[in-house]
């Protein structure tokens, strides 16, 4: 199984308590949501732009993934979306 590591998370009500990491949270039924007990909400992993809005729109916990520069390490930045840090 590939792991996620770091995302950029948006929209959280706990952004000071959040781990940022994809795979530290709790696995759902479901293929790209995850359980986060810091702040009690499902994580949805957007992998599109369509996605992000949509999230959003309903107010969801998201997480992006971001890329890896040629040096192979996280870049920080989303490859899908350019969002600011508010």
């Amino acid at each position: 199984m590939k792991t996620m590591g770091k995302c950029l998370i948006r929209n959280c009500s706990q952004p000071d308590r959040c781990s940022g990491e994809w795979d530290r949270l709790v696995p759902t039924g479901q293929e790209h949501v995850r359980y986060c007990s810091q702040c009690d909400r499902g994580v949805h992993l957007c992998k599109s732009e369509a996605e992000i809005k949509q999230a959003l729109a309903a107010n969801w916990c998201i997480a992006i993934a971001t890329g890896t520069g040629q040096d192979g390490k996280d870049t920080g930045k989303s490859d899908v979306w350019e969002m600011d840090d508010t």
